[in-house]
């Protein structure tokens, strides 16, 4: 795994998102730990939805394309810290005015973690952090299921895409 973000610190917890301690992404990974992430929809007042494509320098997923922005918690920082670091290094969001949708747990094959998810709307212009995206695109919603059908995805944050859109909760 010589991924550019492999050595990354993450903060790992247990199965009951309890911080047990600090690692490097790449063990962390390798080992099922868990540990905390966050992620941003971001939608225009024209109700598009942005998406990301993952440069191919990512550990899990790279060159596939995902549903706004996000990332891991460092050691010491909130989830809303560290939404608001990603959505500003990301993409030069400051000062986001972040709505909290909720907290979940996944657990796939490539990664264990705790995701508070959050919203945001926004029509200003991204200025692309090149090390972690290569491009981005606006969507519909209607439009975005089909994306993932034919795309290479990222495919949890279209799955609670999709259960969060069908709660009515974006």
């Amino acid at each position: 795994m010589a991924k550019k973000d492999a050595k990354e610190e993450v903060a790992v917890v247990d199965r009951n998102d309890r911080l047990i301690g600090k690692a490097d992404r790449e063990s962390v990974i390798r080992n099922r730990k868990y540990f905390r992430a966050v992620r941003i929809f971001i939608k225009n007042k024209s109700g598009e939805f942005t998406l990301l494509k993952r440069t191919e320098s990512k550990i899990v997923f790279p060159g596939c394309w995902e549903l706004g922005a996000g990332g891991a918690v460092k050691p010491g920082e909130t989830y809303l810290a560290a939404a608001k670091r990603e959505i500003k290094e990301e993409l030069g969001i400051t000062d986001p005015n972040l709505k909290l949708i909720r907290k979940v747990r996944i657990e796939i094959p490539e990664e264990n973690l705790f995701v508070k998810v959050y919203s945001l709307t926004y029509d200003g212009k991204y200025k692309l952090q090149k090390s972690e995206v290569t491009d981005f695109m606006t969507l519909p919603r209607e439009k975005i299921a089909g994306f993932g059908r034919k795309n290479k995805i990222h495919y949890p944050t279209f799955n609670y895409f999709a259960k969060f859109s069908k709660e009515r909760l974006l």
